[in-house]
């Protein structure tokens, strides 16, 4: 499989991350003939979006699009889940938008596996670890689960551990560029 052409993704911060993370699973994807799904949590959630939060919205939408693939985006706020069907319309056939509580919204995805599961609903290690056990079940040989602000956040203070635990390998990717300040477990199991 060829590597990901990103010459037409759109502006997006984080990229190192997050192209680093999309690559992983491009290339894991060799060979199989289902389409990739792909989970976040957290969407763009304000006007500024473009400079802080939300940015894998619209390139998780880009790439779903680009490559045949699923993104189910889970929002609990509704203000920011309107403002992220508006920014995200180009790729709303890829999309489904789910409001409510991402760890109860989780557990009863209409899929059958997560390739990629990206954590970023808030700066809670209870509620990033809650989300995980919620998904764990759709995880395969093969998944990447992505947890932002790791470092200066305290996203992954329980949900490190517990993937560690759980037998997945971690990476640090450290972020240069784009919004955030933050950096990022890229696990693959």
């Amino acid at each position: 499989m060829q590597k990901i052409d990103f010459s037409d993704c759109p502006t997006h911060g984080r990229a190192d991350a997050l192209r680093k993370a999309l690559s992983f699973l491009h290339l894991s994807r060799e060979g199989k003939k289902t389409k990739p799904a792909i989970v976040e949590t957290g969407c763009i959630r304000n006007i500024n979006w473009k400079f802080s939060d939300g940015h894998s919205t619209l390139l998780f939408g880009w790439y779903c699009q680009k490559y045949d693939g699923s993104l189910y985006t889970l929002e609990i706020d509704n203000n920011a889940m309107m403002l992220c069907k508006k920014i995200t319309k180009e790729y709303e056939k890829n999309i489904t938008y789910v409001l409510g509580d991402s760890a109860s919204n989780l557990i009863n995805l209409d899929l059958q596996k997560i390739d990629l599961l990206y954590l970023d609903s808030a700066n809670d290690g209870e509620i990033a670890l809650d989300e995980y056990n919620a998904a764990k079940h759709f995880l395969h040989e093969g998944s990447i689960v992505v947890v932002d602000d790791v470092v200066t956040g305290n996203k992954g203070r329980l949900v490190g551990p517990k993937l560690k635990s759980d037998g997945w390998d971690i990476e640090l990717i450290e972020n240069n560029e784009g919004g955030g300040g933050g950096s990022y477990y890229c696990i693959r199991k």
